[in-house]
């Protein structure tokens, strides 16, 4: 079988498009395959999926495939730990929902062996598994989409987009957020939240800006939302967010960010829970 490069098949599929039904037919009868076209980002992730046979559900093996990531099977947990030391994968996803064990030995095997390694492990109702070990758990049913969202959060992105300051990362296009090179999801206004104090580190951001911006809006009467999305922000990035050092308050002005929490913090005012509940449903 003959199989185009992503180079290939990215240049020159485009020139082809008004006869695709005609290129389709001979590629048929050439046994050519091309790679799908989501893959020219993801084909050069390479997961190690460990998968056994006791399952009720459909294997992720096919379904990842289709969403162009390059995926290894393995059956059995020494199995896999070969085949990470020769495919050198980004991430393992085990699921032990299709094993006869919950998988809690073979997450501390990679883990020993490879302890930066992330480990996704997904499990039915009952099974259970030290979550300390595993980086993520994911318990069925979901959907498959919800199992690539889970992916990427521990794919590597590309430091040309990465915006970085002190130990903290932010990858605004995939809203996510590192620290210490763990990465965190937020919402898209979180995550633009971040992106306007790291722009300008160590100056204070008045709350009126902050919050015209980040809701598109020139109405500022009640900017109590923006407390609470600065409160979900540093729960992500702060050690300790009750005394926080790197999304400090400056009273009565505003917010600024400080990578090595240099400057002196003022603890914010107290919010209404209503208020607090209420901006949640609206999340």
């Amino acid at each position: 079988m003959v199989n185009l490069s992503i180079f290939e098949t990215h240049h020159f599929l485009p020139f082809f498009s008004k006869i695709e039904d005609s290129l389709s037919q001979v590629f048929a009868e050439s046994n050519i395959q091309i790679l799908p076209e989501h893959s020219l980002e993801q084909c050069t992730q390479k997961i190690i999926l460990i998968e056994g046979k006791q399952t009720n559900h459909p294997s992720f093996f096919l379904s990842l495939k289709k969403k162009g990531y390059n995926v290894a099977i393995a059956s059995t947990g020494n199995a896999a730990l070969e085949k990470i030391k020769e495919e050198l994968p980004l991430l393992v996803l085990l699921d032990a929902a299709s094993l006869r064990t919950a998988g809690n030995r073979i997450v501390y095997s990679i883990k020993k062996r490879f302890p930066s390694l992330p480990v996704i492990v997904i499990i039915d109702e009952f099974k259970s598994i030290k979550k300390s070990d595993a980086d993520r758990v994911m318990v069925l049913p979901f959907t498959i989409q919800k199992l690539v969202n889970g992916i990427k959060m521990y794919l590597p992105v590309n430091n040309e987009t990465l915006q970085a300051e002190g130990n903290i990362a932010l990858d605004l296009k995939n809203n996510r957020i590192f620290v210490n090179n763990h990465p965190s999801s937020v919402t898209p206004r979180v995550a633009k939240l971040l992106n306007l104090l790291m722009d300008q580190p160590g100056k204070t951001l008045e709350r009126k800006e902050l919050f015209t911006k980040l809701w598109d809006t020139n109405y500022v009467e009640d900017m109590r939302s923006l407390d609470v999305h600065i409160r979900w922000l540093r729960q992500v990035v702060e050690e300790d967010p009750k005394n926080p050092k790197i999304i400090q308050t400056v009273r009565g002005v505003g917010y600024r960010f400080s990578a090595n929490g240099n400057h002196v913090m003022h603890s914010d005012s107290c919010l209404d829970n209503e208020v607090v509940e209420s901006i949640i449903m609206e999340k």
